[in-house]
C-alpha cells in the first residue's frame, strides 16, 4: 500500500514523461537566456522577416533544444528568438509544426508549452490563411477573435499534467478582448 503500481496507466506514464520532456527544455533554453520573457510571438508563413524588427539577443535553433520539434515547413527559419521588441522582453518562434507535417497534437503544442513554463504572459500567434470573402486581399491582416475547434485532434485530451493548468482552461474570452483592441 502506498507504493506506485508498475502497472500505472499509460497516459499518466506519458504524461510523466511529457512534462520530463518540457522540463528539459526549459531548463536548457534558461541556461541559454537569463531574462524572462513576457510576450511570446508565433510567426509563420509570410512573417519571417518580422525578425527584423527584433533587438535580437538571443537564437537558438530548434534542432538544438532538447526535444523540440523540427519544422519541415519552406521559409520558417527554425530558430527560437530572445530579445526585446517595444520595450519588452519577448521570445519569438520563428515557424511553427504543424499537424499535417505529421506531428502529433502533443508535439505541435509543445514549444508553446514551452514558452509558458518560460514565463509568457501573452501569446501572440499568426498564420497564413484562406478565405471566402472576396473583398480579402493577399497580404491582408486579419483579427480572429473566436474559432470552433471540431475538426481537430485536441491536445488536451489525455491525464492532466497539473504544472501546464487546469483540465478545462477557460474558452469564454480563447482571445483577449483588449489585446485585440490595441
Amino acid at each position: 500500500k502506498g507504493k506506485k503500481s508498475i502497472f500505472a496507466p499509460l497516459s499518466f506514464v506519458m504524461a510523466r514523461k511529457a512534462l520530463k520532456q518540457l522540463n528539459e527544455a526549459v531548463k536548457f533554453l534558461k541556461k541559454k537566456y537569463e531574462h524572462t520573457p513576457e510576450v511570446g510571438i508565433v510567426l509563420g508563413s509570410g512573417l519571417g522577416n518580422f525578425t527584423k524588427e527584433i533587438e535580437i539577443e538571443k537564437e537558438i535553433d530548434y534542432c538544438d533544444i532538447p526535444n523540440f520539434p523540427v519544422s519541415t515547413v519552406e521559409g520558417h527559419k527554425g530558430k527560437l528568438i530572445f530579445g526585446n521588441l517595444s520595450g519588452k522582453k519577448i521570445v519569438c518562434m520563428g515557424g511553427r509544426f504543424h499537424f499535417y507535417e505529421g506531428y502529433s497534437a502533443a508535439e505541435v503544442v509543445f514549444p508553446i508549452r514551452v514558452l509558458g513554463l518560460l514565463g509568457i504572459k501573452t501569446l501572440l500567434l499568426s498564420n497564413a490563411a484562406g478565405g471566402v470573402n472576396p473583398a480579402f486581399k493577399v497580404g491582408d491582416i486579419m483579427i480572429i477573435n473566436d474559432h470552433i475547434g471540431i475538426d481537430m485532434v485536441n491536445p488536451l485530451i489525455g491525464r492532466n499534467i497539473d504544472e501546464l493548468g487546469p483540465r478545462f482552461p477557460d474558452m469564454s474570452e480563447a482571445y483577449n478582448k483588449e489585446l485585440i483592441k490595441k
